[in-house]
């Protein structure tokens, strides 16, 4: 069975199948340092404004990995980031940050 470009081994944690044992890290931390009223979602996929269309028609995006609900509304935004970033991440982060007006947060707790 051949493996991703990223070397990344799929992992089980609470019940929830992650593409990558950082991915699955990272949740448990985010999980933990929960308080109550706040929640967790994961997959968020964000619509990038494109100047040119694609063929096909299909919209871009970015999938950012989790996001996190403060009680008072607030969001924190995170992708699980190993040693490898691609020219495409990087651009697609940038587009992101400025057509929504947010923040995402690289996290690799090693």
């Amino acid at each position: 069975r051949k493996r991703p470009w990223s070397n990344a081994v799929p992992t089980v944690a609470d019940g929830i199948r992650f593409p990558s044992k950082l991915e699955a890290r990272v949740y448990g931390i985010l999980r933990a340092s929960l308080a109550p009223g706040e929640r967790i979602y994961r997959q968020i996929r964000l619509p990038l404004l494109s100047i040119a269309p694609r063929d096909g028609g299909l919209p871009l995006y970015i999938t950012i990995d989790f996001c996190v609900v403060r009680a008072d509304g607030s969001r924190l935004w995170v992708d699980a980031k190993g040693r490898r970033k691609g020219r495409e991440w990087t651009r697609g982060k940038a587009a992101a940050e400025a057509a929504w007006s947010v923040k995402i947060e690289e996290w690799n707790p090693r």
